[in-house]
């Protein structure tokens, strides 16, 4: 499986590409789709509510490095916070999207 884009993609390092989503709460989980927003200290579970990004694989054991991160953003309101995929330069067409995941589960911060 995997994420491929359909055609060339800029990149716009503030503006997110999709967004990550699933189910949210507030305790850790094993699960291999879990992102943890660290600060806010809230989990987004991607395991039963799928999503295009939780199909993002990671570069590992390949020729290729990531060419998208996971970043947590505001909305324009500044009340909500969403998880999402943020190109770190520009895509071509038919090219794989990539994000390193590490070692870890997957956890993430967000400047207040």
């Amino acid at each position: 499986m995997g994420v491929f884009v359909s055609a060339d993609i800029e990149h716009h390092p503030s503006q997110a590409l999709l967004d990550y989503t699933g189910e949210a709460g507030n305790e850790l989980t094993c699960s291999p789709y879990a992102i943890t927003l660290s600060a806010h200290r809230l989990v987004i579970d991607a395991s039963y509510l799928r999503c295009f990004a939780s199909m993002i694989n990671d570069p590992s054991g390949s020729n290729q490095s990531a060419n998208v991160e996971f970043r947590p953003y505001k909305t324009s309101d500044k009340h909500k916070i969403r998880l999402g995929v943020f190109t770190l330069r520009r895509l071509r067409a038919g090219e794989e999207l990539l994000a390193a995941y590490g070692v870890q589960p997957s956890t993430v911060g967000i400047d207040e």
